[in-house]
């Protein structure tokens, strides 16, 4: 089991980024950051040493799931044809409660994993596949209790950390990359990646920093594009329940408004299509300010 985020350059894997020997039974949901030309790349290993290239299989690699779309071994997806050594796979269809869930494969171990205790969550591990007594305990019955002890300990800790859980990430443009726009389409190459969050299903997503615009003094991030200015920020991401890539929103800015009849100007820093119009109420004169049918 494994659950991270892991960033760098070649041979990056959830379970190994080089395996030389068995991975069986395994199952990742890691969320997996590599540099630009980055190679070696797996949700379950970023290379396996043990893949045989005359029989066309892997040796003592099977029965693992991943959750991602960057491939399970070195980039690709092994599944029945290769006794499930690396099979793609959902956050729900890997959840269960109690029994494991139904679409897993035999090579996925009933004897060492179970499903969720109350509610639905990845496989819990209830038994160890190699064990060996490290040194004499003496007391056999002292011994007995202290496993169990920590054998419940430690399956809370794994029902606590199977949780099913999706990955959010955040992508703000960065202009070095290319332009914004292109013939009026959003071009999300141009964007790097600011943050990648776990969240659990059904919560809510923490915004993080942007980190490309800068806050002027207004409390607001501004970026400055080749050809104008904007205001900047992350939509709100609430009850989660996929994996989702979330785009910055960007808003160009004016600094002058003047309402139709050109009887009132105003200089600062607006959101480009706020409308401002003077309203008389009684004896009074107040500034209106609307944007996109709403007042400011």
């Amino acid at each position: 089991m494994s659950s991270a985020t892991l960033k760098g350059a070649d041979y990056i894997g959830g379970i190994a980024g080089y395996a030389s020997s068995a991975v069986i039974g395994c199952y990742t949901n890691v969320v997996l950051l590599p540099s630009t030309d980055a190679e070696y790349i797996g949700g379950i290993a970023g290379y396996a040493s043990n893949y045989n290239v005359a029989t066309n299989e892997f040796t003592d690699i099977t029965g693992n799931y991943y959750i991602g779309t960057l491939g399970g071994i070195c980039g690709t997806d092994y599944a029945a044809l290769f006794d499930n050594a690396a099979v793609s796979i959902s956050s729900d269809a890997l959840s269960s409660v109690g029994t494991l869930s139904p679409v897993l494969c035999e090579e996925f171990s009933r004897e060492y994993w179970q499903g969720g205790k109350d509610v639905p969550s990845y496989p819990i591990l209830r038994n160890f596949g190699q064990a060996e007594e490290s040194s004499e305990f003496g007391d056999e019955d002292l011994f007995n209790k202290l496993f169990d002890k920590n054998a419940e300990l430690f399956a809370t800790i794994s029902h606590n950390a199977s949780e099913v859980t999706y990955t959010v990430t955040f992508m703000e443009w960065n202009k070095d990359n290319g332009d914004l726009y292109d013939d009026g389409l959003l071009q999300k190459d141009n964007f790097d990646i600011v943050s990648v969050v776990r969240v659990a299903k059904g919560e809510n997503a923490q915004i993080p920093a942007l980190i490309f615009a800068q806050l002027n003094g207004n409390g607001k991030y501004v970026y400055e594009g080749s050809e104008a200015r904007y205001f900047v920020c992350f939509p709100t991401v609430e009850n989660v329940n996929d994996n989702l890539t979330v785009y910055a929103e960007y808003r160009e800015i004016v600094t002058s408004l003047s309402d139709s009849e050109n009887r009132i100007f105003a200089e600062s820093e607006f959101v480009k299509g706020t409308e401002i119009e003077l309203v008389k109420i009684g004896e009074y004169y107040t500034v209106k300010f609307t944007l996109d049918g709403e007042e400011l």
